[in-house]
């Protein structure tokens, strides 16, 4: 793998771990603040929306922290995709299961900057399809490196 993939990866991954960052900030700033649509239960996951934004939250840390610990791109990639696919997969639910039309993904800050559901619900699965595909090329090269040795 040449230097430019490789500073290309780390770029990636970075700001991934900065998303991941500030959607645990939202989530957690939502859980403190407890508006009343928090106390609503989830759809999808049958539990109230304030229990999603706190273990969402403390879970976004735990892989961002994560995501900086380790330096294998292959597990890295592994973590992203894994945390993409499952986002994505929540929201596909939601659609499917003909959910209000926003998830808890972003907290209340949607509300904060006067942004409508639909740019919010749209902003949350673009992040979660970036974090899939930074995922996924990480794998890829990840998986490549160790079949052929480091680059």
């Amino acid at each position: 793998m040449g230097s430019y993939d490789r500073r290309w990866l780390e770029t990636a991954v970075k700001a991934s771990v900065v998303v991941l960052c500030i959607t645990a900030a939202l989530k957690l700033v939502t859980f403190l603040q407890h508006p009343p649509e928090i106390d609503l239960t989830d759809p999808i996951l049958h539990v109230r929306e304030s229990w999603i934004h706190f273990v969402g939250g403390c879970a976004e840390v735990a892989v961002a922290t994560a995501l900086l610990w380790t330096s294998s791109t292959l597990l890295r990639g592994v973590i992203l995709a894994t945390v993409g696919a499952q986002f994505l997969w929540y929201h596909a639910a939601l659609w499917l299961a003909g959910g209000r039309g926003r998830c808890p993904c972003l907290g209340s800050a949607w509300g904060w900057i006067g942004m409508s559901e639909s740019a919010a619900e749209f902003a949350a699965i673009t992040i979660a399809a970036l974090l899939l595909l930074t995922g996924i090329v990480n794998c890829v090269y990840g998986w490549r490196q160790g079949a052929t040795g480091p680059a």
